[in-house]
């Protein structure tokens, strides 16, 4: 009985440790973003760029805009994920995630960035370019 409160003492420690590593983590994440919404072209159009830093090399992440919710993806080993929004078919096609044209109409744009588990560890909101 007792080796069995050391192993659940061991796996409290570690879950802590591990806790503790993922906490100060997301306090570390930065968003970096630009925006742009085209009205006078003659089809509406909304892109967005993200750049997010700081986040746990390895860890799963997914970064939404507007509703859309990108794929999730692996962040580098230098803890940073990018993500292109766009409502041109042809960059879509190219590897973009979609979104609607008049998505950035309102003239900002807020990010989210959640993990593997749904929790978000980061947020911005940027101006948008409107032409």
């Amino acid at each position: 009985m007792v080796s069995n409160n050391k192993i659940s003492l061991s796996a409290l420690v570690s879950g802590l440790v591990l806790f503790s590593c993922l906490a100060a983590n997301v306090h570390a994440a930065t968003i970096t973003a630009s925006c742009e919404y085209r009205a006078d072209s003659e089809q509406e159009r909304s892109k967005a760029d993200v750049k997010v830093k700081g986040l746990l090399p390895g860890g799963v992440y997914s970064v939404s805009i507007s509703g859309v919710i990108g794929p999730a993806q692996v962040a580098s080993a230098a803890g940073e994920v990018e993500s292109s929004f766009d409502s041109n078919p042809k960059d879509i096609a190219a590897g973009d995630i979609g979104i609607v044209p008049g998505a950035l109409a309102s003239g900002s744009a807020t990010f989210i960035v959640r993990n593997a588990l749904a929790a978000q560890v980061a947020t911005g909101t940027v101006t948008c370019r409107v032409r």
